[in-house]
């Protein structure tokens, strides 16, 4: 059990979902059947089984896996399943089945709430991945009753599993109709088999053999030919008539035919109208339950002998009452049985079935069970109360209040955190409509008194709106009541967070560096995981540029780096992200783009998520257009612009991205595509995202453009605007700085001055920041700025470290230590040069651009490769050695 109440998504899960039933003992399969359809499921990806209730679907398929002798995965469906969260917790329980740790990265999403776990194409991605990264055997997924899963609901996370389908997984789909899926698709490339009508039906023969020689009806050829014929060889129907006409006038009735439309109706009332009224009562009381155990049964009907009761019926009755697990006793009625007892109760004694749910709220473990089960009892106000206390266990994760969200649109009580769920649940979808009218008013209700609830709602209308004057102080008035120091450290490290970039967009960047900073060391303080997981998702580049941020994330970099949280896990791909971000800024390419391509496969088993997919298209551009490698930087701007984006942020992403797309362009001298690509525009034309950085790069985008044409005084005056702007915002993220391009453009037209003048504002601002790489990212055309102003002596270390990621300047080659073989890397020559000249660890940190936690893991392990005891013993035997 995982939340603060010992209530989460991990519950929903019944067991028994997860049995694949039993074939009873009594069922003839016709053998040709049970053998093509073997064979056709272990051949074809994909294997539709379709037909009306009763039609014998899951008994064949259950048979025909069990054939193949291939590992098989079930996972019963029903209604409630319907819902992102819920069937992709079903579908990973099912698969580890048979797959042990085969859906890690599918658990890591859920647990941590990641953005794919609210979209269906990326969620579907990481359970292909993570069965990609295992490569188990071949083995055969049941998603039995798939026709319950709708277009709106859960189905498009099927299609996405269908899509992507490896080579070692075969999906078997059960329904009543075709399932809301994209089968025509598959249809098309035959990687599915379709078996339904005709093959489901029986024939006389088969009739026969069912009916006499495995139940022994002894009814005439003549009697099985019209039962066959009266219920169009419909299984269920078969053996429903077949009984009644053993104990009729069996040629009368059997000739007269029935209306299939009515037969279950009448049979199932007859066939259970023998049965003594105890054990009808018993029947009546399980049937609200999908599967029912022993001990529920037990609980249910207060009857100590219920288990033996139903394994009897089962016996006798086995194509109604199906075993599903006989060691345990797990049975389920057959759902047309259970749907004409629940009608039935519906219509004689609804309050009894009230009751009956009512009853079975309290027999269920899982609690979303008892959730629905409350409901369709109509007991509003209990029902309310358990999805409330379910809202505030697993708040704040979006993903898990979605599921909250659909149990409070079917309640007509209003309470508060039904309200937010719903609210969170809509911007989840990206449904922004009424957000303000529907939480709005909890942030101020005094009356709602749970702190978390009322912060939670000022936090979503917050981020919905970016409206950072209007929420950003209620969310700070809530921050500052004493019980908020008593929330999860998660949620104060995400207020921090928050309140960090709301002060950040209002230009109040000595508030945003304190929260920021506060942040950073609450999460250290406490070694909170699900803190760590809010910063591998929430730091982005932006807060680097706080007054010692680089320095400070460097420094959280080294505490992340030495926790074990495994290696497919959030953290992890936070570091690799920090990592990443950090040895960008820097200017130590190679580093990035090793910390990109690590992120990368971990991002790609977690389903994606914009900002870091964005810090790792920038590193990896970036590090290839300071190595001349123009291809590879074109080839990855351009597939960003011309896939379809996963979600409306990474759209967003991809087209800050456009103006470093026509740069690149420009420079390898495709003059006609760079214009064309700067005359697209930047702000998404849908949507209403025009803020300072799309402002910065909408100007940038169209410079390139005028530049292509040669109007260099169009060139000068955009970017000049930019460059103002710029000033305010203090960095273009997955741009180059203004300044520098500006600089450029002046070399251009011979306004050596000018470039000087604007080099040199570049300069002093990576200087600040601790960030020559934002100086190297425009490549080697900005080599000879930068040699002028070392040879003028302006911001000389910024410049040499941004020349030397250029590789301009000579770097020194790793040294081996004589007497030990130990091998001292570039930067820790470059540290031990500096200890030789007498540099404190701050002045080491200053020289390099890393931070002091840096500077000492470095001197660490100098000392250690070094035999010395000290700095002093370590200068001495580098000087002897001529180490440096």
């Amino acid at each position: 059990m995982t939340g603060r109440e010992g209530w989460g998504v991990e519950d929903w899960v019944p067991r028994t979902k997860l049995l694949r039933p039993e074939v009873p003992a009594g069922v003839a399969i016709e053998p040709g059947l049970l053998g093509a359809t073997a064979r056709t499921i272990a051949a074809t990806p994909v294997t539709l089984v379709s037909g009306q209730a009763g039609a014998g679907k899951t008994t064949l398929v259950a048979a025909a896996v069990a054939h193949t002798g291939l590992p098989v995965a079930w996972a019963s469906l029903d209604p409630g399943d319907d819902d992102l969260a819920s069937l992709l917790h079903l579908l990973a329980s099912a698969i580890e089945t048979v797959v042990p740790d085969g859906c890690t990265g599918g658990r890591e999403l859920l647990r941590a709430d990641r953005p794919a776990a609210a979209d269906p194409r990326r969620a579907a991605g990481v359970l292909v991945n993570d069965l990609l990264a295992v490569e188990p055997p071949l083995f055969v997924l049941v998603v039995d009753d798939a026709h319950v899963l709708t277009a709106a609901g859960a189905a498009p996370l099927l299609d996405g599993l269908l899509a992507q389908l490896p080579p070692f997984l075969r999906v078997v789909l059960t329904a009543r109709d075709e399932p809301a899926v994209a089968l025509s698709r598959l249809r098309a490339t035959r990687r599915l088999a379709d078996i339904g009508g005709d093959d489901l039906r029986l024939d006389v023969a088969q009739a026969e053999a069912a009916l006499n020689d495995d139940i022994g009806l002894g009814l005439p050829p003549d009697a099985v030919a019209a039962v066959v014929e009266a219920v169009n060889g419909w299984a269920t129907g078969v053996h429903l008539l077949g009984r009644s006409l053993a104990r009729h006038d069996h040629g009368d009735r059997a000739a007269a035919g029935i209306d299939p439309d009515a037969l279950y109706d009448y049979l199932a009332d007859e066939v259970l109208g023998d049965e003594p009224a105890d054990v009808l009562a018993l029947l009546e009381d399980v049937a609200v339950l999908p599967v029912v155990t022993a001990e529920a049964a037990r609980r249910l009907s207060g009857r100590d002998d219920a288990g033996e009761i139903l394994a009897e019926l089962a016996r006798r009755l086995h194509f109604l009452v199906l075993t599903v697990d006989r060691s345990t006793g797990v049975f389920r009625l057959h759902e047309l049985v259970r749907s004409f007892l629940l009608r039935r109760l519906a219509s004689a004694d609804a309050a009894g079935l009230a009751d009956r749910h009512r009853r079975a709220a309290d027999v269920v473990d899982d609690p979303a069970a008892r959730i629905d089960h409350l409901i369709a009892a109509g007991d509003w106000e209990v029902a309310a109360d358990a999805v409330e206390a379910a809202a505030r266990a697993v708040a704040p994760r979006a993903g898990d209040l979605a599921r909250v969200a659909a149990w409070a649109e079917r309640i007509p009580v209003q309470r508060p955190w039904l309200a937010l769920a719903r609210g969170v649940a809509a911007v989840g979808r990206g449904d922004r409509t009424g957000v303000i009218e529907l939480l709005g008013p909890l942030v101020t209700d005094e009356g709602f008194d749970d702190l978390l609830g009322r912060w939670l709602a000022a936090r979503t209308v917050h981020m919905a709106t970016l409206d950072h004057a209007r929420w950003a102080p209620e969310t700070a008035r809530l921050a500052e009541h004493p019980g908020f120091a008593d929330q999860p450290t998660a949620v104060r490290v995400d207020h921090e967070i928050a309140t960090a970039y709301g002060a950040m967009f209002s230009g109040r960047w000595d508030d945003a560096r304190q929260h920021a900073f506060a942040a950073f060391d609450l999460a250290m303080a406490t070694g909170d995981r699900a803190s760590v997981e809010v910063l591998a998702e929430h730091l982005s580049p932006l807060l680097a540029f706080v007054d010692d941020g680089l320095d400070h994330i460097e420094t959280y970099v080294g505490w992340v780096a030495g926790r074990d949280d495994g290696d497919l896990s959030v953290a992890r791909l936070g570091l690799h992200h920090q990592r990443t971000l950090v040895a960008l800024l820097r200017g130590r390419f190679p580093e990035a783009l090793d910390a990109a391509g690590r992120g990368r496969v971990v991002l790609e088993r977690l389903g994606g998520s914009p900002h870091l997919r964005a810090t790792f298209d920038w590193a990896e551009v970036t590090g290839w257009v300071a190595a001349g490698e123009l291809d590879r930087a074109e080839t990855l701007l351009r597939r960003r612009q011309e896939e379809p984006a996963p979600t409306d942020l990474d759209r967003r992403m991809d087209l800050l991205q456009l103006p470093l797309w026509a740069w690149v362009l420009r420079s390898q001298g495709r003059a006609d595509e760079a214009a064309a690509v700067s005359r697209r525009p930047v702000a998404d034309p849908h949507g209403n995202d025009r803020d300072l950085h799309v402002e910065i790069a909408q100007a940038s985008l169209e410079a390139q453009g005028a530049w292509v044409a040669g109007d260099m005084a169009t060139v000068i005056r955009l970017l000049e605007g930019a460059a103002a702007l710029e000033e305010m915002a203090r960095v273009v993220p997955f741009g180059h700085p203004v300044h520098l391009v500006l600089a450029l453009a002046h070399e251009v037209v011979g306004d050596v001055a000018a470039a000087d003048r604007e080099t040199e504002a570049a300069l002093r601002a990576a200087e600040a920041y601790g960030a020559p790489g934002l100086l190297a990212a425009p490549g080697p055309a900005v080599a000879p700025l930068l040699a002028r102003a070392v040879a003028r002596g302006v911001a000389p270390a910024v410049a040499r470290t941004a020349l030397a990621a250029l590789g301009t300047t000579p770097k020194p080659a790793p040294v081996v230590v004589p007497g030990t073989g130990e091998v001292l890397s570039t930067r820790e020559i470059d540290v031990l040069r500096l200890l030789v000249e007498g540099a404190s660890n701050r002045q080491v940190a200053d020289a390099l651009f890393i931070s002091e936690h840096t500077v000492k893991t470095h001197v660490r392990h100098l000392l250690a490769k070094l035999d010395a005891r000290s700095r002093g013993q370590a200068a001495a035997v580098a000087r002897e050695h001529h180490l440096v």
